[in-house]
């Protein structure tokens, strides 16, 4: 049996569908270590999506609020060829570059993070109802709890 695709990548293994690094900062709910890699590793995908939620507000609450700004603090141009990853998300959501997100906006950051997922891990496709669920326990989730 062929592994569908997506399935074999770290951030698949791991239920980090953003390939988080791990940081002794960071005790995020959920996470059940790290990997060899230094990526942080949860117990479910709903854990993973909500640290990213949760570092995303951070970005957009800072002023890096949109796509090219969230992406150029979130992939290491090391590591990632940025401007095709920024063109990708802004295709795949029809949000133009210059759009000033609000993490607020439920629907346009599930695009977002649905579309950064399929390019940190080969195309993955996680059920929508994770999505919503990670996104909602980081926007209710009170401030005194990572």
């Amino acid at each position: 049996m062929t592994a569908k695709r997506g399935t074999t990548t770290r951030g698949y293994i791991n239920r980090n569908p953003l390939n988080i690094r791990y940081s002794e900062r960071n005790k995020w709910v959920g996470q059940t270590g790290r990997d060899s890699g230094g990526f942080c590793k949860f117990s479910a995908f709903i854990y993973g999506i909500r640290a990213a939620v949760l570092i995303m507000k951070k970005y957009i609450e800072r002023g890096d609020n949109t796509i090219p700004r969230i992406i150029s603090n979130w992939a290491p141009e090391t590591e990632n060829l940025r401007t095709k990853y920024i063109q990708f998300v802004t295709q795949k959501t029809r949000i133009a570059a210059d759009t000033k997100l609000s993490i607020y906006d439920r629907s346009k950051i599930i695009a977002i993070l649905d579309a950064m997922i399929r390019v940190e891990c080969g195309n993955l496709e996680l059920q929508s109802s994770w999505l919503g669920a990670g996104y909602d326990l980081a926007v209710t989730t009170p401030k005194n709890k990572q």
